[in-house]
């Protein structure tokens, strides 16, 4: 007597629930599915320019990725990794390519987006259609699913068959849907972010609380050299524009030993609807220059003096504006975080040789103002006077020159430079003892020793011009770029920067032409690297679906072996037909493989084993105990 358990309910093959599709992928799958789509919406998320406070809410979204993949077991893992994806491909197309000012982080991140997007993708298990009123007449259908009447129909052939399709064909075309993105992004963004003009706007409300002067947008009528900058690596503002340049927020003329002044003070002017900029009669590029334009987007909380390219002639803004002289663009109600306005400015396009060609007279009245000897030591008015004798130094341009070279022979940028002991000329103490500085005293330096040797001179505060993005076209600018430098008059050309501490070119000697990132070609080549691999390679992909499947199947088969005596038993049959050369046929019951074993091998109780198992799954139970 054999005892058998109850029948099984037969159950009709349906498409993988939720449930099957993230059990088919496994834990380590699915571990590795939601690293790569956290790293991947982390990169899509750091598009986005955020405070201290939006970290927070960044990490949290991250979060919520991961925690999607890995406990939201009612939802195919497919479904959530391929709507992450797309809101993430929707964050940097709309940030990147239609240049709302905000911008993406590089192009190497949208690299490395698409990588892991990707990987995410090719990771998922694809779904796997059967069907619903006859399975397939195999060997693992026989220890999967262990019906009597399934299993008869298809010996009959009842039924279509199973419906046959490339499971990675949606793979593939996700895939090609995430390198496209990447590849407008990282191709038209530049091109797009050029030319589509975003409309002036106030922003948000100021945060009086960001006023005090460690914020580099803030006005500051006296510049004080005894104290340290803030330079931190919060975003200040994103640029789109035609040049490189400096971003200028103000200028001082008079030095009293530890601090700057502008002798302008309080003298300023409303800029009226038309947004048009008066500047003073010595910015001669301000009416002779060619013109350009820039876009700005304020990233800080709190701002009242506006960075601009110089020399600024219109102003585009939402806002109440009023200038200096000197064009120094002024915010008397503040502007807050997402504040953009447009300038118009203009820039003489002057080489080095020009430069060194201008040879006439400074005016009186300009001279009296910028090139008096300013209040310093002796010390440093012999040095300045000493450095332009040795090098022979008879121009403007050549004086310039002759002492920007000494001060990078004997001088150190450095922000970690002590600062001066009180009472002392700061000017004094950077070049005959610390010897080490920061951009205000170097600039300082630079411009009291120019006046010292009758060059007329002036500081100027403001930003270096930041780090490009390859992404979205514009500049990023970051507190760790607010600069000075110093600003030089020449006959017939006007304001002309300086500084030997940044590589910004003059306008003359740049190419101000749009450019493709240094870095597109490997960028290029790149992404057409991840479309051969993932989307041109269907064969590899096949083959990684098959491996995995039998994988799953192999586990799943295990499973059933330690809980049933007649897998086990079918699976003992198997494996002795393979090595005697007997393989059993995709549609052959257990009990004929096993009687053709038995003769193959001289053991007639295989064939008595094979009649087990067949009576066992398929004869009817008598009325009764279910027992034989």
């Amino acid at each position: 007597m054999v005892e058998r358990p109850p029948p099984e309910r037969p159950r009709t093959p349906v498409w993988p629930t939720a449930t099957e599709d993230r059990e088919r992928a496994g834990t380590g799958v699915t571990i590795a599915v939601a690293v790569l789509l956290g790293a991947s919406f982390r990169l899509a998320l750091g598009s986005l320019q955020v405070g201290e406070g939006g970290t927070f809410f960044v990490n949290a979204a991250v979060l919520t990725a991961v925690l999607a993949v890995v406990a939201l077991r009612s939802i195919p893992l497919r479904w959530v990794v391929r709507s992450y994806a797309l809101v993430g491909g929707g964050l940097l197309f709309r940030l990147g390519v239609l240049g709302d000012g905000t911008g993406v982080t590089g192009a190497s991140d949208v690299l490395l987006w698409a990588l892991c997007t990707a990987g995410a993708l090719a990771l998922c298990p694809s779904p796997v259609p059967r069907s619903a009123t006859s399975p397939v007449p195999t060997t693992r259908s026989v220890m999967l699913d262990t019906s009597a009447s399934t299993y008869q129909a298809s010996q009959n052939g009842g039924g279509r068959g199973p419906r046959r399709s490339d499971p990675w064909a949606v793979v593939r075309g996700a895939v090609t849907a995430v390198v496209l993105v990447a590849a407008v992004v990282v191709i038209a963004g530049p091109w797009a972010g050029q030319r589509s003009p975003v409309a002036p706007s106030s922003g948000s409300d100021p945060d009086e609380l960001d006023s005090g002067p460690q914020n580099p947008l803030t006005l500051q009528q006296r510049l004080d050299m005894t104290r340290r900058p803030r330079l931190t690596d919060a975003t200040v503002m994103t640029v789109r524009s035609d040049i490189v340049s400096f971003w200028r927020t103000a200028t001082y003329d008079r030095w009293d030993g530890t601090s700057w002044r502008n002798t302008d003070d309080r003298r300023y002017r409303s800029i009226g609807d038309s947004g048009r900029v008066f500047p003073s009669a010595d910015d001669l590029a301000a009416s002779t220059g060619e013109e350009s334009q820039q876009e700005f987007r304020l990233e800080s909380r709190f701002a009242n003096v506006l960075p601009v390219a110089p020399s600024a002639s219109i102003i585009e803004s939402d806002d109440r504006l009023v200038q200096g002289p000197d064009g120094s663009i002024v915010a008397p109600d503040a502007l807050g975080q997402g504040a953009t306005y447009t300038v118009t400015s203009r820039q003489v396009p002057v080489t080095s040789a020009d430069l060194a060609a201008v040879d006439d007279a400074v005016p009186v009245d300009l001279a009296e103002r910028y090139a008096s000897s300013p209040e310093t030591t002796s010390r440093v008015r012999e040095l300045a006077r000493r450095v332009v004798a040795e090098a022979g130094a008879g121009t403007e341009f050549a004086k310039v020159q002759a002492l920007e070279a000494w001060m990078g022979d004997n001088l150190e940028y450095s922000l970690d430079a002590p600062l001066a002991p009180q009472g002392v000329d700061v000017v004094d103490d950077f070049l005959f003892e610390s010897k080490v500085g920061w951009c205000e005293q170097i600039a300082s330096s630079l411009v009291v020793m120019l006046r010292e040797v009758g060059v007329p001179a002036r500081l100027a505060t403001g930003f270096a011009p930041g780090e490009e993005d390859g992404a979205s076209g514009r500049f990023v600018v970051r507190e760790r770029d607010a600069h000075a430098w110093a600003e030089v008059w020449f006959p017939g050309v006007g304001w002309i920067p300086f500084d030997p501490t940044a590589e910004v070119p003059l306008a003359g000697d740049a190419d101000n032409g749009f450019e493709l990132p240094i870095g597109f070609v490997g960028l290029a080549v790149a992404l057409l690297f991840v479309a051969a691999v993932v989307v041109v390679s269907p064969p590899l992909a096949r083959r990684l679906h098959a491996w995995r499947e039998r994988r799953a199947m192999a586990r799943a088969a295990d499973r059933l072996a330690k809980e049933r005596w007649d897998v086990r038993a079918e699976r003992e049959l198997e494996e002795l037909g393979a090595e005697v050369g007997r393989p059993r046929a995709p549609a052959e019951t257990v009990s004929a493989h096993a009687r053709d074993l038995a003769s193959v091998t001289g053991r007639p109780e295989l064939a008595e084993q094979g009649e087990a198992v067949d009576r066992f799954r398929y004869q009817p139970p008598p009325d009764g105990d279910g027992s034989t």
